[in-house]
């Protein structure tokens, strides 16, 4: 039978943090919707043998379809896209949603979708924290600044599009670090009808450890190269404040890193007022200047990685950023 909408999360964690909560919300996202969405829940999980059979326990007596992507689909670096294809080759769904494991749907976000991919061949949507903590809030004031200046518009842990825009394509490359571009760049190839859902954004699990922020990082900053202007920027900001302080002294050295730090809050209020979601609480934009400051250093160590053979993402080392 041809569902409605096939929802595939691929899967590859070392603990269950991340997934607390995650087989509950399917199961009650597909008792809710059954009767008016025909749709289905596919599981594609690369975690080692133990985790595997933990969350094999949990789903037990569920409808969640819970599978290991077999070695025949293993041919990318990215397991994340490894699991994808293979998640999509076992799909019925009309439209497909890539969601990342810490993704709570609603009720209300998946009427949307759906609603949407009518209309849309691809979307994604903004994403709210509940329970958000400081490294949570970080990256959202990030995402404002991002969303007001790139026509992508921030890709944070949800992708959705038509099944026959795929099949238009083809599969995009497995051996990229930045998947969910690899995915947008193949489709703006063939059209430009797409959307960005601002409301109703969907809720998040926030799990995130410091050690793991910092990790993100660098892997960000090297998802970044995909935009060399970006890119660039972020490189020339070191070498331009050692040649102020130099010049002019540490005072003007304040006062250059002043003037970046009130245009980088600016930014993210803005962009607070135009994303900010009604379920997230108010000033995430004063956690901007965090956000950004990491980069001018990340963004070399990206480049470091990068010229001695890539950045170890799961169980791979991947140099393509796009």
């Amino acid at each position: 039978m041809r569902r409605e909408l096939t929802i595939i999360i691929p899967i590859n964690v070392a603990h269950l943090g991340p997934i607390e909560g995650l087989s509950g919300c399917y199961v009650d996202l597909l008792g809710r919707l059954s009767h008016d969405f025909p749709m289905e829940v596919i599981l594609v999980d690369s975690s080692s043998p133990e985790i595997f059979q933990c969350i094999e326990l949990q789903l037990a007596g569920t409808v969640i379809q819970h599978l290991r992507t077999p070695d025949s689909f293993k041919c990318g670096k990215n397991d994340k896209l490894n699991n994808i294809s293979y998640g999509l080759s076992v799909s019925t769904g009309k439209s497909i949603a890539i969601f990342d494991d810490d993704l709570r749907p609603t009720s209300e976000n998946i009427r949307t979708l759906i609603a949407c991919l009518h209309e849309f061949d691809f979307l994604k949507c903004m994403v709210n924290f509940p329970n958000a903590s400081i490294f949570d809030l970080v990256d959202l004031s990030g995402i404002y600044i991002v969303n007001l200046l790139s026509k992508h518009r921030q890709f944070w842990a949800n992708f959705c599009f038509r099944r026959e825009l795929i099949l238009g394509t083809g599969f995009p490359c497995k051996d990229v670090l930045f998947d969910e571009l690899a995915f947008e760049m193949k489709f703006r190839t063939v059209t430009n009808n797409h959307c960005y859902l601002i409301a109703p954004s969907i809720p998040m699990h926030s799990f995130r450890c410091f050690p793991k922020f910092l990790e993100q990082r660098v892997r960000y900053a090297y998802e970044n190269l995909a935009y060399p202007m970006r890119s660039l920027i972020f490189l020339s900001l070191v070498p331009l404040a050692a040649a102020i302080l130099c010049l002019r002294g540490v005072l003007a050295l304040c006062l250059f890193i002043s003037v970046i730090t009130v245009i980088v809050l600016a930014l993210s209020r803005l962009g607070e007022f135009r994303y900010g979601s009604i379920y997230q609480q108010r000033s995430v934009w004063i956690y901007a200047p965090i956000w950004f400051w990491f980069y001018p250093f990340t963004t070399w160590i990206a480049v470091y990685l990068w010229c001695i053979g890539g950045i170890r993402f799961g169980n791979s080392l991947i140099r393509r950023a796009v």
